[in-house]
C-alpha cells in the first residue's frame, strides 16, 4: 500500500470532519474530495469509523510525543507543564468541537479512548508537580497527586462538548481559563512565566 495515499485520505477526512463533524461526512464525500473511488479508500480503511480512529490516534500520538519530550526537560517544571498543556490544547482543538461532539454521541469507544489517553497523562502531571514542589515553586501545603487529580478531572469535565455549548463559551476559552486558574492557584507566589 502507498503510505502517501493513506496520508492523503486521512488529511482530507480530517479536514471534512473538522468542518462538518463525524456524522455529516460520508465515504462518498471523502472519495469525491480526493477524486478517487470509494473502492480505493476501502483498500486502506474498512470504514469511516476506521478513518476517524486513525485521525484520533494521530492526534493522541502527537500529545504523547509532547508529553515524552516535556518529561525529559530540566526547565522550570511549571513552565514545562504550561507549555505542554498549551500544546495538548492545540492538538485537541485540531479535532474540532463538532467532531468531538459527534464522536462522543455516535462512536463511544473512540471517545473512551480519548478520555483514557488523557487520564494516562496524570503521571506526567504528578511528576512535574513534585519537581515544582522540590524547587519551592508549588505551594508546600499541596499534595501533588491530589492537585493532578483535581486538574485532570477538571479537564475531563470541560472537554465534554455539552459543557461549552451549555455555557455559551468556546473550548479554547475554557482551556485558557482552567490553565490560568490552575497555575496561579498552585504556585507558591502566583504563576510567573519569567521565573
Amino acid at each position: 500500500m502507498d503510505e502517501s495515499v493513506k496520508r492523503r485520505i486521512l488529511e482530507v477526512a480530517h479536514t471534512l470532519f473538522i468542518a462538518r463533524g463525524y456524522r455529516h461526512v460520508t465515504m462518498q464525500q471523502i472519495a469525491e474530495e480526493l477524486a478517487m473511488s470509494k473502492k480505493t479508500i476501502y483498500l486502506y480503511f474498512r470504514s469511516k469509523e476506521d478513518i476517524a480512529e486513525a485521525v484520533i490516534e494521530n492526534t493522541m500520538q502527537s500529545i504523547s510525543n509532547y508529553v515524552n519530550t516535556a518529561a525529559a526537560s530540566d526547565a522550570n517544571p511549571l513552565l514545562v507543564l504550561q507549555d505542554t498543556l498549551l500544546q495538548i490544547k492545540e492538538a485537541t482543538l485540531q479535532l474540532s468541537p463538532i467532531f468531538l461532539s459527534d464522536i462522543q454521541k455516535t462512536v463511544p469507544h473512540l471517545w473512551d479512548y480519548i478520555v483514557r489517553v488523557r487520564s494516562e497523562n496524570v503521571k506526567f502531571v504528578i511528576q512535574l508537580l513534585k519537581h515544582a514542589q522540590e524547587q519551592s515553586l508549588l505551594r508546600s501545603s499541596l499534595n501533588p497527586q491530589l492537585v493532578a487529580v483535581v486538574f485532570m478531572e477538571s479537564v475531563q469535565a470541560i472537554i465534554r462538548p455539552e459543557v461549552w455549548s451549555k455555557h455559551g463559551v468556546t473550548l479554547d476559552a475554557l482551556w485558557d481559563t482552567l490553565f490560568s486558574v490552575f497555575l496561579d492557584g498552585i504556585s507558591e507566589e502566583g504563576f510567573d512565566e519569567d521565573r
